[in-house]
């Protein structure tokens, strides 16, 4: 099979997620994508226009040309196209309608506003409304998302919900254990405390979030030092400036998730802590914690619904104070469990074990779309 993968945001989570399955995949996967702007959501106000910009990329790589032009025909339809959020999906398929056919168009939500806790601003509703109308499949990275964005549907958009559930599939992100190459320092031992990995996403609330469980651990908190991971640590190191005293103080730097660096003092890290309520799929977390950190996760985060259901209050905490609670345990007493429960919990993820699973579920697409054709 081709299989064409569109994402108009390719952050160094879902680089890592497309490289990861075409590595591991026995089909081509061909990426069509545009570079991340930054860690933060896509302005709603460019999902239209963006749709645009990567169907003419597509037009142009199968006929020679990025305009309308009958005379030019398809050299070669891929099998299956496979688009992220970020983009609408109902402008993309019109765009291509002429030359595509018959070709599944499906949807993967590495994030989804409709299924976000909070309620979702209109315009970004309206587009993932669209697009999930428009899509011949949807693929939601854990079913707690798949649950959530049915419900907003239900709310919002109720007419559609009969023949939106029905092509609701929950297929979990892969993800790559990384080790630091051989010989390489372990450089979380050359600190005199813990690390805390802290996966930063950009979110205005995040830090605010932090340093209140800061604040909850009292006046004579556990040492420990803190090492953000964000996408762009450039930017972001001007917004740390403004960040709280209890996070400024206690702050190492800012990396790239992807960068070895951060994988060298992973391996050594006590925790991995994320703060982003509702995120996306949790690439970058699955990567670190399989790595030894034990993992702290808001409780409607998807990475949750990877573990065995005894895991998952030893990582979850609701508020500033329940996340306080965990920090001092673990900063004081080491992880409640084995980190190696962690790493285990997570083998059916790793790519090896993934990637055959993704591509049955193409294949399914595939013979289905051949046995109309005969």
């Amino acid at each position: 099979m081709r299989i064409g993968l569109v994402d108009p945001q390719a952050t160094a989570e879902r680089q890592a997620w497309i490289s990861g399955w075409a590595r591991r995949s026995r089909h081509q996967i061909l990426p069509f994508v545009l570079p991340a702007s930054g860690p933060a959501p896509i302005a709603p106000s460019t999902f239209g226009e963006r749709a645009e910009r990567l169907a003419r990329r597509l037009r142009r790589w199968l006929t020679g040309s990025g305009a309308r032009n009958p005379a030019r025909e398809p050299m070669g339809l891929p099998d299956l196209l496979l688009l992220t959020d970020g983009l609408d999906g109902s402008v993309f398929r019109e765009a291509l309608e002429d030359v595509l056919g018959d070709v599944p168009l499906w949807v993967y939500w590495h994030r989804s506003a409709l299924a976000h806790p909070d309620p979702p601003p209109p315009e970004i509703a309206a587009v993932e409304i669209r697009t999930a109308r428009s899509a011949h499949a949807l693929l939601f990275y854990a079913e707690g998302q798949r649950r959530r964005f049915l419900e907003r549907l239900r709310q919002q958009a109720s007419e559609a919900l009969p023949s939106v559930e029905t092509k609701a599939h929950v297929l979990p992100p892969g993800f790559d254990p990384e080790r630091p190459p051989a010989g390489t320092p372990i450089l979380s031992r050359r600190l005199p405390e813990p690390l805390i990995l802290w996966i930063d996403r950009g979110g205005p609330e995040e830090p605010d979030l932090l340093a209140a469980a800061l604040t909850s651990l009292g006046p004579r908190p556990p040492a420990f030092r803190l090492l953000a991971l964000n996408e762009n640590p450039e930017a972001e190191s001007h917004r740390a400036a403004r960040w709280p005293l209890a996070i400024r103080e206690r702050l190492l730097g800012i990396l790239r998730p992807g960068d070895p660096e951060a994988a060298a003092w992973a391996s050594g890290a006590r925790l991995i802590l994320e703060t982003a309520r509702g995120g996306p799929s949790p690439i970058a977390l699955m990567t670190f914690a399989a790595q030894g950190p034990w993992p702290l996760v808001p409780s409607d985060s998807g990475f949750l619904d990877l573990l065995p259901e005894p895991l998952r209050p030893l990582c979850a905490y609701e508020a500033p104070e329940a996340l306080a609670g965990h920090l001092a345990r673990v900063l004081t007493a080491g992880p409640p469990e084995d980190p190696s429960v962690i790493r285990h919990a997570l083998l059916p993820y790793t790519w090896p074990a993934l990637a055959p699973c993704y591509d049955a579920m193409c294949e399914g697409a595939f013979h289905q779309r051949s046995s109309r054709a005969t």
